[in-house]
């Protein structure tokens, strides 16, 4: 377990959780957060371009104690310039997520096929089995893009219904036709009733007794039966200015003291609670009737616009048919001494808890990964979001956008003079007016355009896309793909730790045995595997692997065929392991599919073998077979000239004997060796066109 200070538990000793101590830590967070949520507001403000003022119409009104500026119907355009920047780091944050590489590493010796059907496995059950990840992953990388942090809970869900189950006495007097004595006999109800109990896990007595009585009167007993319907990792994103909430110095997640969570129920979600969770009925009850519509809650000193309605307070909206719900996760100490994570489930405003127990989760920790967009000191909240960064670009960008339209609505409509008491009754294209002097009636000169104002905004373009490393032809591209590439480390480095604890947890919950289908694009008949949970309780360190250089395909494939030029005309040493590298590249291209048509070397070698064998079996059985094109021609060549003389062990007496007496025999195994030598022929002439020569065959100092 990490090492927490025991000064800063909120209690020392657990035997039941002191829910008035709870509520007060709760809300001195919230306090203390309060500049940071002050911060969120703004930033949620700057990206959605909110301020005060603002009409549907895009034009500025004023009032008369305070007049618009420049004057009436001015332009109070909404650039949008920071949601666009959010909105393309997020789309690169989820898609990296979806075509990395995963890695499993063992933590200590391990197999390595053991640790590629590993990566495998949690490939298929991050993309297929955690149904809500894909939207969970893009809100994470919101919070993650706007707000500077977002936190990711990691969790076991298990979920059971209930069905009516029929016992019939017909069915029982087949199977059982000594047990049907039993059933008719009233006096030996409790003995009955007992092996039926040992007949059906989880039978109550007095189930039992119903199924009893219901066989002997109607020849028909029904049992309620729970069903595991759920079974699987669950994973939900949290923002910590809504529904997360940490002391304001917390330098690491799991060394905290103690974190808040806060959800919204239904009634009905938190009566589920009692069946799935195991919540006190009570408690579940009494905060329904008392708390329904109503909310706990930190004033702030700004205005929160982000749902109408809201007043000046931080917390959700306050509707009739919720009710908001508190848990604790705390470390605390045992009776005897043992420190663990205690999970409490409260409300603020009310005595008495919903639910309360050690968590008992393996390794012992928050179920919980902090995503921090910046480590600019050892403090999570010391990081910024886009908004915070991007708002002086934004206003700049939106003056020299309002100035033009201005401009615009200057020049299409100018100010018109006239003589003092003589206005003209209409202006417009074609009207007479009558003048005694020259210049009585017209137009205000304007200021001509101004083609500095287009150039300015693009400057400020070129400085906000150096700032977040945004591709623009007039920026260094090298700084602009390091910075994207270390924003994407940061985000999937948080994840390998979703990526671990979902592992853990499957160790610990999940089933023995496992088959699950292979991610990508491969033959049917090779999509479904076996996982089977090691005994040895296995661990492994997960890394997931993304370079945003693989997003331009031309770069990407001049890169790889690069790489592999290289190997082919310095690698004199054997050094590099095309294999690896082949499925590297091909992960490169796609993940799934490297992952899914690529074979580790030595069952490649042995696939090979045995294709060649068969080859050989064909060729004896009288069909004409060629070598396949790509083939490894030294193993295939070593493999037919084994076939063919055979060893001390296996002599192939049978074989050159048909070699002497079978002309036609001969010929086609001379001509699958031909083609053989004709395949090494062609690459040796590639390798001599790539150097100019034919290599020599010394190795260089």
């Amino acid at each position: 377990m990490p090492a927490v200070d025991e000064e800063n538990f909120i209690s020392t000793s657990q035997r039941e959780p002191d829910v008035a101590a709870l509520s007060s830590a709760l809300r001195d967070t919230l306090n203390d957060l309060g500049g940071w949520i002050d911060q969120q507001k703004e930033n949620f403000d700057v990206r959605h371009n909110i301020w005060t003022g603002q009409t549907k119409d895009g034009r500025k009104q004023g009032s008369p104690n305070s007049p618009a500026f420049p004057w009436e119907g001015a332009s109070d355009l909404k650039p949008f310039i920071v949601d666009e920047f959010c909105n393309n780091d997020v789309d690169l944050l989820t898609t990296s997520l979806y075509q990395a590489n995963y890695s499993a590493v063992p933590v200590e010796s391990g197999d390595l096929r053991r640790a590629r059907m590993v990566s495998s496995f949690m490939r298929w059950m991050v993309q297929s089995q955690v149904k809500e990840i894909r939207r969970e992953t893009e809100i994470l990388a919101n919070y993650f893009v706007e707000k500077g942090i977002g936190i990711m809970g990691v969790f076991w869900e298990r979920q059971t219904n209930v069905k009516s189950v029929d016992i019939k006495l017909s069915d029982i007097a087949k199977h059982s036709p000594e047990f049907i004595q039993f059933i008719h006999d009233p006096e030996l109800d409790e003995q009955t009733a007992e092996m039926f109990q040992m007949k059906i896990p989880d039978l109550s007595t007095a189930d039992a007794k119903k199924v009893v009585k219901g066989l002997r009167e109607d020849g028909l007993g029904k049992f309620p039966k729970k069903v595991q319907t759920v079974n699987r990792p669950r994973v939900k994103a949290y923002t910590v200015d809504e529904d997360f909430f940490f002391p304001v110095n917390t330098y690491d997640l799991q060394t905290a003291p103690f974190v808040f969570t806060s959800e919204y129920f239904t009634p009905q979600e938190l009566r589920n609670k009692i069946l799935n969770d195991g919540w006190d009925e009570k408690w579940v009850e009494e905060v329904i009737e008392k708390t329904i519509g109503s909310d706990f809650s930190v004033t702030t000193s700004i205005q929160d616009r982000r749902t109408i309605g809201r007043d000046n307070t931080f917390g959700f909206d306050k509707t009739t048919n919720l009710v908001r719900i508190a848990t604790a996760w705390e470390w605390a100490t045992d009776d005897e001494g043992v420190p663990g994570v205690w999970l409490t489930v409260f409300h603020p405003d009310l005595d008495g808890f919903g639910k309360f127990e050690l968590f008992n989760y393996d390794p012992v920790r928050f179920p919980f990964v902090a995503f921090a967009r910046e480590r600019r000191t050892r403090r999570l909240l010391d990081t910024r979001g886009v908004p915070e960064i991007g708002k002086p670009f934004q206003d700049e960008i939106k003056v020299q956008r309002d100035s033009r339209v201005d401009r615009t609505a200057m020049a299409t409509c100018p100010p018109r003079r006239y003589p003092v008491g003589r206005a003209p009754k209409n202006w417009g294209p074609g009207t007479l007016l009558a003048t005694r002097r020259d210049n009585e009636y017209g137009f205000v000169e304007i200021p001509k355009f101004d083609q500095g104002s287009i150039e300015i905004e693009g400057v400020i373009r070129d400085s906000m896309d150096e700032y977040f490393g945004r591709n623009n032809p007039n920026n260094d591209p090298v700084a602009a793909q390091t910075k994207r590439q270390a924003m994407v480390n940061r985000f999937l480095e948080s994840y390998a730790q979703v990526l671990n604890q979902m592992f853990s947890l499957h160790t610990q919950f999940g089933p023995e045995e496992e088959f699950f289908r292979v991610v990508g694009e491969v033959p049917e008949e090779e999509q479904m595997d076996r996982y089977i949970k090691s005994n040895n309780a296995e661990k492994y360190d997960f890394y997931l692997d993304f370079n945003v250089l693989n997003q331009d395909s031309e770069v990407m494939l001049k890169r790889i065929e690069t790489i592999g030029q290289m190997i082919l005309s310095y690698d004199q040493t054997g050094q590099t392991d095309m294999g690896k590298f082949l499925q590297k590249a091909i992960s490169a291209i796609d993940p799934t599919l490297g992952d899914a048509i690529t074979i580790p070397q030595q069952s490649a070698q042995m696939k090979e073998i045995e294709k060649t064998q068969e080859d050989m079996t064909k060729i004896f059985a009288g069909f004409d077979v060629d070598p396949p094109e790509n083939a490894n021609v030294e193993l295939r060549q070593q493999v037919a000239q084994s076939w063919l003389q055979g060893s001390e062990e296996v002599p192939a007496t049978d074989i050159q004997e048909r070699l002497q007496s079978d002309e036609l025999f001969a010929g086609r195994i001379e001509n699958y060796m031909k083609k053989l030598n004709f395949q090494s022929q062609q690459r040796q002439n590639a390798e001599i066109g790539r150097r100019g020569g034919k290599p020599g065959n010394a190795v260089p100092s």
